[in-house]
């Protein structure tokens, strides 16, 4: 394959459970999945960037989830939220190798991760009317960004781009209750 230029870490898993019942091994799940594999991968692959004198660029997708919770979430958004904290500690290490770390912060994106909820026309219906563009996003429209990015050469680094059809600017979503 020759040299690596860029690294999209775009690998994740995900699954609602209410926080009191969140056991040792989803945090595990969450952790292993999530979180170790992209550090890991990450570091190796800045390390091979820099010992071939490669500048480039590492694109982690995280999630809104990781910058606010969601009820059932906060396991999963704590490994996202770990993403976020690391790839701008990357970002800076790495920016004196010509290497800009970037996230990218997804809200719902028609893809398998939410298969669950696209099956469900209620369910989907009901978290289509608490995004402002009303709907979920496509894969193409995450990768078209991306793609954007590299092949601009940016001048961005440690930043986040949020793609969630404005869902952010919605108050949250979900009413907690007792269990």
């Amino acid at each position: 394959m020759g040299y690596i230029d860029y690294l999209v870490n775009n690998a994740g898993i995900s699954y609602k459970k209410h926080f009191l019942e969140t056991a040792i091994s989803d945090l595990d799940v969450f952790y292993h999945i999530n979180f170790k594999a992209t550090f890991l991968l990450t570091q190796t692959i800045a390390n091979k960037m820099i010992k071939n004198d490669i500048q480039g660029g590492i694109y982690t997708v995280t999630s809104v989830n990781g910058i606010r919770p969601g009820i059932g979430l906060a396991s999963y958004g704590a490994s996202k939220a770990a993403l976020e904290i690391v790839m701008k500690g990357a970002a800076l290490e790495l920016a004196p190798y010509g290497i800009n770390v970037n996230t990218i912060a997804v809200g719902a994106v028609r893809t398998d991760i939410n298969m669950d909820v696209l099956q469900n026309p209620e369910l989907s219906e009901t978290i289509n009317q608490g995004i402002p563009l009303k709907r979920f996003g496509e894969p193409e429209e995450i990768a078209s960004v991306i793609t954007d990015l590299v092949r601009s050469g940016s001048y961005m680094t440690g930043s986040t781009i949020v793609i969630d059809g404005g869902l952010l600017l919605m108050r949250g979503y979900g009413k907690p209750e007792k269990r």
